[in-house]
């Protein structure tokens, strides 16, 4: 168990440095003038979301946060689908969280596990798992493309739902 522990801890440091800032991350031995492969972009631009959501790049970390930084990362083409939701709806219909398909309540243990299951220089997917308290674990697959950085073009849950085609239903449903 402790052996299991460490692994997850310094995976997570492995992880958050590679986040950081140009500089610190050369500072902590990562080359920043080797270009990085697209799934190595797509899986960084991931693990920054991820890290995001669990709060623990915030200041005063107490969980996830109000604002998280993943639906500033969708692709033009969702995130017209979900402004057109929101426009008719005034606010998000979802009662959780896509990306961890949580509820804020709900803490996921970081780091979480991203693989890149296939990757262009245009497209990628990727399958991530997520450790919950009581050894709960959650997998989504993100469909990544490259609009100016690595956007999430969509999200499907283990019950094979898809974020979009949700948004869709939910625009249809109001419509009636």
């Amino acid at each position: 168990m402790m052996q299991s522990s460490v692994r997850w801890i310094v995976t997570g440091i492995a992880a958050a440095c590679a986040v950081l800032p140009s500089g610190l991350s050369a500072q902590a031995g990562y080359d920043v003038t080797e270009a990085p492969t697209p799934d190595d972009s797509a899986r960084r631009v991931v693990n920054k979301l991820y890290l995001d959501l669990s709060g623990i790049l915030r200041p005063g970390h107490k969980g996830q946060p109000d604002n998280p930084l993943w639906p500033q990362h969708l692709s033009r083409r969702t995130e017209a689908l979900l402004n057109r939701l929101e426009a008719r709806e005034g606010s998000r219909v979802f009662d959780y969280d896509w990306l961890c398909q949580c509820t804020k309540d709900e803490k996921f243990r970081v780091p979480v596990r991203i693989m890149v299951e296939d990757s262009t220089d245009k497209k990628a997917r990727l399958r991530v798992g997520m450790r919950f308290p009581g050894g709960d674990v959650r997998h989504v697959t993100l469909t990544m493309v490259y609009e100016d950085g690595w956007k999430i073009d969509d999200i499907r849950n283990e019950r094979v739902r898809d974020f979009r085609t949700e948004i869709d239903h939910a625009i249809t449903r109001l419509s009636r």
